[in-house]
């Protein structure tokens, strides 16, 4: 098989708030596969290349720079990405809207302080109890349409940017909205509540499922035709083992049930990795495959912090021993730790070779400019011509309109000079591109 012909994914882990170490670890991959682009090719000036860098859209009130690495898509390095709960969310961000990592990381900092810095007073969690859910839903819910709103431009919202449009064979949230997904993956038990859809209602898969990497494995392998030796490169991206949690159960069955399954929650996602690492193994391309897990141990630091703290930066108090140390922030502190944890040199050694594999993956991609066009912009198109009976068939580059337009359409160039022709159909591709 060609090397475009093999396949990458990558899975994140669930953790709530520590889902930013995920963000930051992806971060230093992305940085390393900016260095390795320009070292190989000064022309590279984006993960578009060959094809036109496209500007992100942002409306934002003052948005970050976003930086370099913001040329730099993981879409275009992965063919598959997935995630549970927090990770289902990053996942979201980067697979279905297209984000930069920097881009990614400055809504998830907003997303903490909106949610996690809002929760009930009365809740199952909360210090006057109640059965409600420690956050609210709208909370979330009302963040992640901002997102989609905010990062669509208004070509994207004409032709259902909130949705996920994918063919139905192969979307399971086929015309559902982004952000009914969103809150369908962080529905964690009594933090927030289980979310309607259609005819079912779904909590998060933490509670069995919080390292998704297996269910990505079979569910990419069953998307192309139960063949797993087409998978070349899987990344797995965790928030930060922990100890297994004591917790002192009370209350109806309901909450009985939540907190004995989450009891077990802290030591799944590594017996997950495991089993993985030895799926892999099993297989028949077992040496083609490449897997990699990037983690903070237990002893790194995270293994106390809860799923939603939320401290913010403390101010400097005068004490009669003097002035007492600023409090760190959640983020100040994940951010620190994580950066500690990518300095090492087993971890850096990990970070090269999965980035120049991504790099060679995305360069074989690119080599079939054909599809290349939709890989790199997510942009497809459809024939705007009047009665035309293939109207609704999605294309994947302006050639493949093109050709159409010219084989079944003449009438449309009737009497028209060069001139006139050359702008009639640039017209109608103009009309006929759906952007994703």
């Amino acid at each position: 098989m060609l090397v475009s012909d093999f396949l990458t994914y990558f899975a994140i882990d669930g953790g709530g708030i520590r889902g930013y170490s995920s963000l930051l670890i992806l971060k230093e991959i992305m940085k390393v596969i900016e260095d390795l682009e320009k070292q190989d090719d000064v022309a590279v000036d984006s993960s578009f290349h060959p094809e036109t860098y496209v500007a992100p859209h942002n409306k934002r009130k003052n948005p970050s720079p976003g930086g370099e690495s913001c040329r730099y898509l993981p879409c275009h390095y992965f063919d598959y990405v997935g995630g549970t709960s927090t990770g289902g969310l990053i996942a979201i961000m980067l697979g279905r809207l297209r984000m930069g990592i920097d881009q990614c990381l400055e809504e998830y900092e907003s997303f903490g302080g909106e949610i996690f810095g809002h929760p009930r007073w009365f809740s199952i969690r909360g210090p006057l109890p109640s059965f409600k859910e420690k956050y609210n839903g709208k909370r979330l819910q009302r963040a992640v349409e901002n997102v989609v709103e905010n990062r669509s431009s208004p070509e994207q919202k004409a032709v259902g940017a909130g949705y996920f449009g994918s063919a139905r064979e192969l979307c399971k949230t086929y015309n559902i909205p982004i952000w009914q997904v969103a809150r369908a993956t962080t529905a964690a038990p009594t933090y927030f509540d289980p979310v309607p859809i259609q005819n079912n209602t779904f909590g998060d898969g933490g509670l069995g499922s919080n390292n998704p990497v297996q269910e990505i494995f079979w569910e990419v392998a069953t998307m192309h035709g139960n063949n797993a030796s087409v998978i070349n490169l899987v990344v797995s991206i965790g928030t930060g083992q922990a100890d297994s949690v004591k917790l002192h159960p009370s209350g109806p069955k309901k909450v009985i049930s939540y907190f004995t399954a989450t009891k077990a929650l802290a030591t799944e996602s590594e017996q997950k990795h495991a089993a993985m690492g030895a799926l892999i193994e099993t297989t028949e391309s077992s040496d083609a495959v490449h897997y990699q897990r990037f983690n903070l141990s237990s002893e790194q630091g995270l293994k106390n912090m809860k799923l939603d703290e939320w401290k913010i930066e403390g101010k400097r108090r005068l004490t009669k021993h003097g002035f007492k140390r600023r409090e760190e922030s959640t983020l100040d502190k994940i951010k620190r730790l994580t950066q500690n944890y990518c300095a090492s040199d087993e971890v850096q050694e990990d970070i090269r070779k999965v980035a120049r594999k991504l790099v060679d993956h995305r360069r074989a991609r690119c080599s079939d400019q054909r599809k290349w066009e939709l890989w790199a912009t997510g942009i497809r198109y459809r024939c705007t011509v009047k009665r035309c009976d293939k109207a609704q068939k999605l294309r994947p580059s302006k050639a493949d309109l093109k050709y159409h337009i010219e084989k079944i359409h003449p009438n449309s160039f009737r009497g028209k000079t060069d001139i006139e022709k050359r702008c009639v159909l640039e017209e109608l591709i103009r009309k006929g591109t759906c952007p994703y």
